[in-house]
């Protein structure tokens, strides 16, 4: 993840999403884009729902490191 990027204001608009709505969608949207963004970290009150996102089949966690070198 680069670090000067500010992920924080993208990622509120799904959990506001998914505090409203409280729908399989909202929560599944929220989780894939934790874990695409590389943030569970920051938000971990949401790990046990990426958790089960990821066990249900409904994300996915490529697990890809960008921070490391691809050359």
């Amino acid at each position: 993840m680069r670090k000067d990027i500010n992920y924080d204001n993208y990622i509120k608009r799904y959990i506001v999403s998914y505090d409203t709505h409280n729908t399989m969608e909202s929560a599944a949207d929220l989780a894939q884009c934790i874990l695409d963004l590389d943030q569970l970290d920051r938000y971990p009150q949401y790990k046990t729902l990426c958790n089960y996102m990821l066990l249900e089949g409904l994300c996915y966690d490529i697990g890809f490191n960008y921070t490391r070198d691809v050359t």
